[in-house]
């Protein structure tokens, strides 16, 4: 299979050394020079391809995947792994509105730590897609990288999940710097419980157990961004608001909001990082809704 990345960072690159190991045809291009490339353009990279993977920061994911529409055969595959928020737009959402022509594009979920996936550890990855021929690519194209790879409709759930698990792994690594680690693991059991309120699985196993293996590996892993974004949430120190994590907490936040669904675990973390609340209200948090049940 030919198989190009978009984006060679710590992801992009995890996910060429999977791809490589099962010998596939390999392009790469990333928009960063000092960062791996195969080819002198992204036009160029893009010409053959049967699956592109879109592996770049959110803030870039317009631009991304606006080439790729525009340079990639209308029979490739698309598989977009950034999780990120980007001006209150998930990826599922960016995707719906430059891909207007049939094409199978999809979105990846899934605990996909990049170290682990170079190393060939094994993970569960789930792709939301109209197109099953999607997933069957993306399975393909990792089959010896010890991952497997599942397939739901559900896109906007698999994309909702993705952005919930940044906030949630924000408030649970939060909550085991005040607390400790069993505190912590009440505190996922809150988080588990309020992903499915907003982002119901609707009894798709896979979907769930992706979900809540990316959450539990990015909170627990403590070298993610995210975990170290909790960590200083728990100290009291200034985040920048330009960060994923924060964006998607905004932005998961305000959605909530409208739809008036109450998350009291999120709507705390929201709290603390605005100030309007100190750090330790995110124990009594997890405490008060671990009581309750």
């Amino acid at each position: 299979m030919r198989v190009t990345i978009i984006g060679t960072g710590e992801l992009g690159s995890a996910l060429a050394h999977a791809v490589r190991a099962g010998e596939h045809a390999l392009s790469l291009w990333d928009a960063t020079p000092t960062k791996p490339r195969t080819h002198a353009t992204c036009e160029e990279a893009l010409a053959a391809a049967e699956l592109v993977y879109v592996c770049v920061p959110s803030g870039g994911l317009v631009g991304a995947l606006e080439t790729v529409a525009s340079c990639t055969p209308e029979s490739a595959a698309i598989c977009i792994a950034t999780k990120g928020i980007d001006r209150d737009r998930r990826p599922d959402e960016i995707a719906a509105r430059i891909f207007v022509k049939h094409r199978a594009w999809g979105i990846l979920g899934g605990a996909c730590i990049a170290e682990e996936v170079r190393a060939g550890a094994p993970t569960m990855l789930i792709v939301g897609s109209d197109e099953e021929s999607t997933a069957i690519a993306v399975r393909a194209s990792l089959a010896t990288g010890g991952i497997t790879v599942a397939w739901t409709k559900q896109i906007d759930v698999v994309a909702r999940r993705n952005a919930l698990k940044n906030v949630y792994a924000i408030g649970v690594s939060a909550v085991r710097a005040l607390a400790g680690w069993n505190v912590a693991g009440l505190a996922s059991a809150c988080a588990i419980h309020e992903m499915d309120v907003f982002a119901p699985s609707r009894d798709d196993h896979a979907l769930f157990t992706a979900s809540v293996a990316d959450l539990i590996a990015t909170a627990f892993s403590g070298d993610t961004g995210h975990a170290r974004i909790g960590r200083a949430l728990a100290d009291g120190e200034d985040i920048p608001a330009g960060s994923e994590g924060i964006r998607a907490l905004l932005s998961m936040h305000s959605s909530a909001q409208q739809a008036h669904i109450r998350l009291p675990f999120l709507e705390c973390i929201a709290a603390v990082y605005k100030g309007q609340k100190g750090s330790d209200a995110l124990v009594s948090t997890v405490l008060e809704a671990h009581a309750a049940r």
